[in-house]
């Protein structure tokens, strides 16, 4: 996307397991955790405008950009 137009398209915070330091606080379910923005244990997509008719998916634990195939 960069050398296409020479400017930033999408950006994401990416923060590693063994990096994050949780906040000693236990949440219930569907209760919002602020530090993350995200609801606990609720189903959540992510949306986005990739071309192409990409598409993020989840494989094996980790996120990966996939091309449909029709």
């Amino acid at each position: 996307m960069w050398n296409k137009n020479k400017g930033i398209h999408q950006m994401w915070d990416i923060v590693y397991v063994d990096e994050y330091v949780p906040v000693i606080k236990y949440y219930k379910d569907g209760e919002l955790n602020k530090e993350l923005g995200v609801h606990v244990e609720r189903s959540f997509y992510i949306v986005s405008a990739l071309d192409s008719g990409r598409y993020v998916d989840l494989i094996n634990n980790k996120l990966a950009i996939k091309t449909r195939n029709g």
